[in-house]
């Protein structure tokens, strides 16, 4: 039987890419007591969960918490808020959408310049972020400062609609994925398993810069040889060695100065095992940092 309620408190939850917080809340507090777990420096969820015998192969499974959203930009005189994209989203959808904005859950409106007052082409064109606006009932910038302010996140304010034939739900994707992994963390699995709630999946890509990559690992106790490498989109490939450290010994490998172009970068963790001697690598865990 699915667990609606849980469902319900997933998908309505606030959490567009880069804010997380109330998504990973709930999740923490359905699965802290079954199993291990720990937030990483950029707020992903990872867990271990024992099964009852150990995995021939390791598994992970991942679910983004994230969703897609708005961020203030700008307030008007009038007290208007501008906004931009926070992820992929149809410009098509958004006039006339309610909005909630920034941690007091401040009702809004996305508005549009109306339609008896456009001319030509303009009332059939899709609006410009630069064209649309939220209207949280404000008279002027100061009084919209009082509740909102630059940089705030805005989610969507959508009904959770449910019939016995159907779910409509904003953030659906991803968060009964989130669902489905909850669950089985909580249930009795046949073997060890590993599973990773993530964020930031709804922002895609890098700005083109100068940026330092680095990854922290955690060694397996073997004599295998280790590199940290990125591949730009120019095909230069830089390297960085990593010692297999051992159990429960974390350390952070970094690559300076990685020059991305056209948003492309290949990073990844290759291994050379030695004759005769098996090693591995177990956890790994990659920061890109302009």
């Amino acid at each position: 039987m699915i667990n609606y309620e849980l469902v319900h408190a997933l998908c309505t939850a606030k959490g567009i890419s880069g804010d997380e917080t109330a998504v990973r809340s709930l999740i923490l507090n359905e699965i802290k007591d079954y199993a291990d777990w720990r937030v990483d420096a950029l707020g992903n969820i990872l867990v271990h969960k024992k099964g009852k015998s150990p995995a021939k192969a390791r598994l992970m499974l991942s679910a983004h918490m994230d969703e897609v959203g708005l961020m203030v930009t700008d307030i008007t005189a009038d007290g208007f808020l501008k906004f931009d994209e926070v992820g992929g989203i149809d410009r098509r959808v958004l006039p006339g959408k309610a909005v909630t904005v920034g941690k007091n859950h401040i009702p809004g409106v996305i508005g549009v310049k109306p339609i008896h007052l456009c001319k030509g082409e303009e009332a059939q064109s899709i609006p410009a972020y630069s064209e649309m606006y939220i209207d949280i009932g404000a008279d002027s910038q100061e009084q919209a400062t009082e509740v909102v302010g630059y940089g705030d996140s805005v989610c969507y304010d959508a009904p959770f609609l449910q019939n016995e034939y159907s779910l409509n739900a904003k953030a659906i994707d991803d968060r009964f994925g989130c669902y489905v992994m909850i669950e089985l963390i909580k249930s009795d699995l046949e073997y060890d398993a590993d599973f990773a709630f993530v964020v930031q999946q709804e922002v895609k890509g890098l700005k083109d810069g100068k940026y330092t990559v680095a990854v922290s690992t955690q060694g397996g106790g073997g004599q295998s040889k280790y590199e940290l490498f990125i591949i730009g989109d120019n095909g230069e490939k830089k390297t960085a060695p990593i010692t297999d450290n051992g159990w429960n010994k974390w350390q952070t490998v970094e690559i300076k100065d990685v020059i991305v172009k056209n948003g492309k970068a290949t990073i990844g963790v290759e291994m050379q095992a030695n004759a005769g001697n098996w090693g591995s690598m177990d956890n790994f865990e990659f920061y890109l940092q302009q």
